[in-house]
């Protein structure tokens, strides 16, 4: 994905997957040119069926996308500050409008700068797993270390309570790591 992203010289490269229409809706969907893989166009859940290509929300970005972020914030405080409010709007809570420092990737980037040649994406059937809370990522990780037992078993940690320490299931131990012979490490499913 970075050397696909080097070699496409936008702001940023998108991981993107292909899933059946029925799923699509729940993802950010998206459509690009199938030959320069630039993101032609962009849209987070949209209510009817635009393409089977999703966001899989992992993205490689040049640091220019932080000048991006900043004219978003800097626009919506220029808007804020020449609106002239009545005095009930004056009184009523801002909820409803977005703090002037607040960004959303797919509204405020990746939608207006979609077919300027500024994004592409990059399309992988690889491994994925959505991760959106703390259970998710527990499980995915889970779901990982299992592929590793099958592709690269020697990464996988082993003990067995007498020299090392004790584990259960598939275990990654970094290795710089310092792990006491008594500890017992265990993967956790949520």
């Amino acid at each position: 994905m970075l050397e696909g992203h080097k070699s496409y010289g936008g702001l940023g490269t998108i991981l993107v997957n292909k899933v059946s229409p029925e799923l699509a809706s729940q993802f950010g969907e998206l459509v690009a040119d199938p030959v320069t893989n630039e993101l032609l166009h962009y849209t987070e859940k949209p209510e009817t069926f635009v393409s089977d290509r999703i966001n899989r929300g992992v993205y490689v970005f040049t640091p220019e996308i932080l000048t991006a972020i900043q004219g978003v914030s800097t626009q919506r405080k220029e808007r804020a500050t020449l609106r002239r409010l009545t005095s009930f709007e004056a009184l009523q809570p801002a909820n409803g409008n977005l703090p002037t420092d607040f960004v959303r990737l797919d509204q405020d980037i990746l939608s207006p700068l979609a077919g300027k040649k500024q994004f592409y994406v990059y399309e992988t059937m690889d491994f994925w797993e959505q991760i959106k809370t703390p259970g998710m990522s527990s499980k995915s990780s889970g779901l990982y270390l299992a592929q590793y037992r099958i592709i690269s078993p020697d990464l996988l940690a082993s003990g067995d309570g007498s020299k090392n320490a004790t584990l259960s299931g598939d275990v990654y131990i970094h290795p710089s790591a310092k792990v006491h012979p008594t500890a017992k490490i265990y993967l956790l499913h949520f």
